[in-house]
């Protein structure tokens, strides 16, 4: 089993998008058990393949009781009334904060979320992050074999990325950033590009030399039907999958899975 967390402080950069369209395409190409786990209260990946994220247990109970196995807690992957097969996920809700909040026992909390997998037996977890760098990323960066760093094509995009990389380097226990770096945990992969504009994407990957070997060779394109997909609640990989993203969305699989 290979966990893999997708993290960035700053919002917007497209981390819950991939997380769903990876996770779609590993299931449905590729045939692999994957199972998402949502740790942002916003419960956007939810809402896709879930119907109602209100119900419980939810991945809040991760949080609540130190002995729950997060498998008790996953459930299939629903699109448009039809299960997804190989594909599950942990929900996540509006009560995730609080449990995050009331987490009895302060001691270890990074190692919640990594004991309550170690019965959990499927080739892939894709773990969506919060913008933060609270508890929930904690838990998502210890327990995570390998961290994908979105960063958005656009502007401010580097503005967190040291940030990030001190996070992670203090969670893993590593010594240094450059020691981190060098352990090949973490690959930042360039998101949301357009084409057109560019002079910014110019000025971006000019403030991404200092990582350039740490960078994804696929670049994943801006897609003109993401929108719809969004609105329409479906992964682009199945909504459009003759998109130019969704080739992107694959390079990258073959690159990085």
């Amino acid at each position: 089993m290979e966990t893999i967390a997708f993290m960035n402080k700053k919002g917007g950069v497209g981390k819950t998008t991939l997380v769903a369209n990876i996770a779609a395409m590993l299931a449905t190409e590729g045939g692999k058990s994957v199972v998402m786990v949502d740790l942002d209260d916003q419960a956007n990946l939810s809402s896709i393949f879930v119907v109602d994220t209100d119900r419980e247990p939810s991945v809040s109970e991760v949080f609540r009781n130190k002995t729950y196995e997060i498998q008790d807690c996953i459930s299939q992957a629903v699109l448009k009334g039809e299960f997804i097969d190989n594909l599950f996920i942990a929900h996540s809700n509006i009560g995730l904060s609080q449990a995050i909040r009331e987490m009895p026992g302060r001691l270890n909390i990074e190692k919640r979320l990594i004991k309550s997998m170690e019965n959990l037996d499927v080739d892939y977890v894709l773990i969506d992050c919060p913008p933060s760098g609270g508890e929930a990323v904690l838990n998502a960066i210890y327990a995570a074999d390998k961290v994908v760093v979105p960063v958005n094509m656009g502007g401010f995009a580097t503005n967190a990325i040291q940030d990030v990389l001190e996070l992670i380097t203090e969670v893993k226990g590593y010594d240094s950033t450059g020691e981190m770096l060098e352990s090949e945990k973490v690959v930042f992969v360039r998101n949301k590009l357009d084409k057109r504009n560019r002079a910014v994407n110019k000025k971006v990957d000019d403030a991404l030399v200092p990582i350039n070997k740490y960078l994804a060779s696929s670049v994943c394109r801006v897609a003109s039907k993401m929108d719809h997909a969004i609105m329409d609640d479906m992964p682009l990989v199945l909504h459009d999958p003759k998109s130019e993203l969704v080739s992107d969305i694959r390079s990258l699989i073959k690159e990085v899975f």
